[in-house]
């Protein structure tokens, strides 16, 4: 219309009125003059039969003189055919209902960025459930959009600036584009005479395939951990330790029976200074069947610990930290085959907390049930979760190592791991970046390689999850970790660890490609 109906700073040319049973009187007003003014109105589903909460016809009559849809999909979709600006439908010529959309007018040209606004590709939006995340499955996208132009695709993780296949003819522009459940588009829209673009493809012949069974070399980027937050304990002058318990679960104990406040939500130097009158004593315990040397152990509040190695007093000179400046480390004695205790005494007080510790060094660490024994380090893994191989609270990035061979035809290889936990892997091939695989497909691409035998690198990156997480909570359904995840009571709480998968799961893919 020439005067479409203005709210705030937007305007508006068709206004959609929901199936209600009360309006208010003012709302109705605003329709009337926008009605007037040739404005579209459009009626969905049932019409109130009250304004202002009084029965009256006068709201039905009026929706008599405007347009009436039922209040279902395919009615409402088609009443608005002639506002749609962008159409996407699928493979099969259905609508999609999982993208959304922005367009943005840049002088003589328009700008249209497409995202996926569901996990996956069908179901309700549900940020914490996502079953195809690990089996990329690509759809056929087919847009119509209002206008004439010229697409250009903008690559917004390459950076590149892709010319696509095109159709722009009597006032529409239509393109097809494949999708991942990851990607989104960016393009710019440049005002062309009506015109078709066709775009080849560069031509690719495979012409052989491996996967990477078994095991192969690995380096781990830090050294390996053994949490420590399972401890025997005791407060002030008591002569027995008490029975094992869980730091966190252990800490309130101790506050509780002291008459120590926990000033939950404060940090401690929100707290006033005070001089502290009792103190905490845990006493972890651990195996080994394997002398290792230059082990460590990390803490937090270092300066105010004593830290004794089998009932030997630990010299507290600081080899650095571990994660966080605040979580210090110092050198312990050679750990002997054996069952080993490393006891620690710190002040008790409202600004003081017991915390986990580490035990840092080159070994494996084998978890059975809590209890855990540090074993010998191995030089090679298997594609699987590294936290049962060894590594079940490490939390940095492994580099796993392998060749591969290169067919005399070949003269590219696409690199795919499909199945893998870990914020993103990187790729290098006889030590140079090859890319990142971060989204579906999980695939990179590597030209240019040369016939004959390769090295390829893939570098899980870590997460500390496994070494700092709710690692006591047993309820899978917790989709949001904030305070109270560490603090499960009842069946929502196990002594055994309940650690999430880390590491390439399924074997690498190598396909051998000739351009």
């Amino acid at each position: 219309p020439k005067n479409p109906l203005p709210v705030g700073k937007m305007k508006y040319n068709v206004v959609l009125v929901p199936g209600l049973e009360t309006m208010r009187s003012t709302t109705f007003e605003i329709l009337k003059k926008f009605k007037e003014c040739g404005g579209r109105i459009v009626f969905v589903g049932d019409v109130p039969e009250y304004l202002d909460c009084v029965k009256t016809d006068e709201v039905k009559a009026f929706a008599r003189a405007c347009e009436q849809v039922a209040f279902e999909r395919g009615a409402l979709v088609g009443a608005l055919k002639s506002e749609r600006l962008v159409e996407i439908r699928d493979g099969a010529g259905a609508y999609t209902d999982n993208y959304i959309y922005n367009m943005r007018i840049d002088g003589k040209c328009k700008w249209l960025f497409v995202a996926n606004a569901k996990r996956g590709y069908g179901g309700k939006f549900n940020f914490h459930a996502n079953p195809s995340q690990d089996v990329p499955a690509k759809r056929t996208l087919r847009f119509k959009l209002v206008g004439e132009f010229e697409p250009k695709l903008y690559d917004t993780i390459s950076g590149e600036i892709k010319d696509i296949s095109f159709s722009a003819a009597n006032g529409e522009t239509t393109f097809a584009l494949d999708a991942f459940s990851h990607d989104s588009f960016l393009f710019k829209l440049t005002p062309t005479k009506p015109r078709t673009v066709t775009v080849a493809a560069q031509a690719k012949t495979v012409v052989g395939a491996t996967d990477i069974k078994g095991r192969v070399d690995y380096v781990r980027e830090e050294p390996n951990v053994l949490l420590l937050d399972l401890a025997e304990w005791k407060f002030d002058n008591e002569a027995q330790f008490r029975p094992l318990e869980e730091t966190r679960r252990l800490d309130a104990k101790m506050r509780k029976e002291a008459g120590i406040e926990r000033k939950s939500g404060k940090q401690p130097w929100c707290l006033p200074e005070e001089i502290p009158v009792h103190t905490s004593i845990r006493r972890f315990t651990f195996n080994s069947e394997v002398q290792i040397v230059g082990a460590e152990f990390a803490t937090e509040d270092l300066d105010d610990a004593t830290v004794l190695f089998d009932g030997k007093l630990v010299e507290k000179k600081k080899t650095g930290f571990f994660t966080d400046k605040s979580i210090e480390k110092i050198a312990l004695p050679v750990i002997s085959v054996g069952t080993h205790t490393i006891e620690i005494t710190l002040p008790l007080a409202p600004r003081t907390y017991n915390e986990n510790c580490f035990l840092l060094g080159e070994f494996n660490v084998r978890l059975e049930g809590t209890e855990a024994t540090l074993v010998a380090p191995t030089d090679k893994i298997g594609f699987g979760s590294v936290t049962n191989q060894g590594m079940p609270f490490y939390g940095g990035t492994v580099t796993y190592s392998f060749k591969v061979r290169v067919p005399d035809e070949a003269n590219a290889m696409n690199i795919s791991a499909t199945f893998w936990r870990g914020p993103l892997l990187s790729v290098r091939v006889d030590g140079a970046e090859a890319g990142k695989i971060v989204y579906q497909p999980y695939s990179i691409e590597v030209d240019n390689v040369s016939p004959g035998e390769h090295t390829v690198e893939m570098t899980v990156f870590g997460n500390r999850h496994n070494s700092f997480g709710a690692v006591h909570n047993c309820n899978r359904g917790y989709t949001w970790f904030g305070p109270n995840a560490w603090t499960t009571s009842g069946t929502e709480f196990s002594y055994e660890y309940a650690l999430k998968e880390f590491g390439i799961l399924r074997s690498p893919e190598i396909t051998f490609i000739k351009k």
